[in-house]
């Protein structure tokens, strides 16, 4: 699958629910779907936890700056990564909304965690195939004569 087609996958399902969630889950605030699972509308200027609360510009830099470098390892190694795509297209999904909403918009709500929305499911699961990756490579021998 194409690395572009992934991430634009990412953004839209991301933005679509957030579409949803604004008109019609912040009127009401909560939803309890589970007994461990509700969707509830958040409003968050910060990071992950509300890390750095209203620092919404410090986070737009951030996001623009993690997407250069994705765009830039794409460019070099001409090769698909999902867990590259995932991260990419979580990342425009938060920076679309901050730089067009002054806020992100979180509504998946496991009580027992922090609010959160799929793009920052998409980066997180793109980060885990990272260090999954890693952790299953070989690692190198190098033959060294002293």
């Amino acid at each position: 699958m194409n690395f572009f087609l992934v991430s634009f996958l990412v953004f839209l399902f991301d933005q679509v629910s957030k579409f949803i969630v604004v008109h019609y889950l912040a009127p009401v605030g909560a939803i309890r779907l589970f007994s461990f699972f509700y969707l509830t509308y958040r409003e968050n200027t910060g990071a992950a936890f509300s890390i750095l609360y209203g620092e919404n510009s410090f986070f737009i830099f951030t996001s623009l700056l993690v997407i250069i470098i994705l765009l830039f390892w794409l460019i070099k190694e001409r090769r698909y990564n999902l867990s590259f795509a995932l991260i990419f297209g979580g990342a425009l999904g938060n920076l679309f909304d901050r730089i067009f909403r002054g806020r992100v918009i979180d509504f998946l709500d496991f009580r027992i965690w922090p609010v959160f929305n799929f793009a920052d499911t998409a980066i997180t699961i793109g980060i885990f195939l990272i260090f999954w990756q890693l952790v299953r490579r070989k690692p190198k021998t190098v033959n060294c004569k002293l």
